[in-house]
Order: C-alpha cells, then structure tokens, then sequence
C-alpha cells in the first residue's frame, strides 16, 4: 500500500511483512526531505509498525540541520509517543557523501534502538530478508 510519493521519496507498507519501506530519491531539499517523513510521522499516529526498510541506495547527502532534526526532533517525537519500530534495516547508498550522511544517522539510531535491532546493508535484498527472518 503506498502511503507517500514525491520527487524524492517513496513510502510504503507492505502488510504481509508488517513492514514500512522509505525509499529515497537524489538530493532531497529539507522541504522535500522533511515533508515525506512528516507523512510518516501522520500515517503512524493511526498505527504502529515493527519493521522498517530505508532504502537510501540511490539517495545522496543529508544536510547537517536534517540530520540533527530527525535524530532530535523527528525520530524524538516516534520514541516518545511509541512510534518507533522493533528493528531498522538501512539499505547504504552508493554516493560517498550519502554515506557519510547516513553513517551518521544511522550511529545515533541505533544508540537509541539498540546494535541488535539496526542493521545497515549494502542491498535492499539482504535488508529485507534481515527483516523477514529477525527475531525482534
């Protein structure tokens, strides 16, 4: 079911896996960046889902002030009102300033969630087979 879609990103659930996918899309500006995962802080007010997939293959760089926005603000928001899933795989881009952006995320995520329920993969297959067969 497809929740989300823009220039620069798509958001799905596939419901047969209890599983929230982002897709990401190139550079997205903070007001692109942003209104997607704002989409998805709305859609998971209704409910909550233990699986997500970000998928940041073909995405480049993060900015600094959205990367301090989702770790304090967004993903805050999701913690504090149980929003947060039970485990996250991240698929890694191939853009090298993307992967420094998303590296730094991704550290400061999985402090919060945990080594055990954060994985990051080199391709969206592995990341949903991680998913589909974790025990968390």
């Amino acid at each position: 079911m497809e929740i989300f879609e823009s220039k620069y990103a798509k958001v799905e659930y596939h419901t047969q896996h209890d599983q929230l996918e982002i897709t990401w899309e190139g550079f997205a500006p903070s007001q692109g960046f942003r209104e997607a995962l704002l989409q998805v802080a709305a859609w998971l007010n209704d409910q909550r889902v233990s699986k997500w997939l970000i998928n940041h293959q073909n995405s480049k760089i993060i900015s600094p002030e959205d990367q301090q926005w989702v770790i304090h603000d967004w993903f805050g928001y999701l913690k504090e009102s149980s929003r947060c899933p039970d485990t996250i795989a991240v698929v890694n881009g191939m853009d090298y300033f993307g992967k420094l952006s998303v590296g730094n995320l991704s550290e400061a995520i999985s402090k919060t969630m945990g080594q055990e329920a954060f994985q990051i993969f080199g391709s969206r297959q592995d990341a949903a087979h991680w998913l589909q067969t974790s025990m968390y």
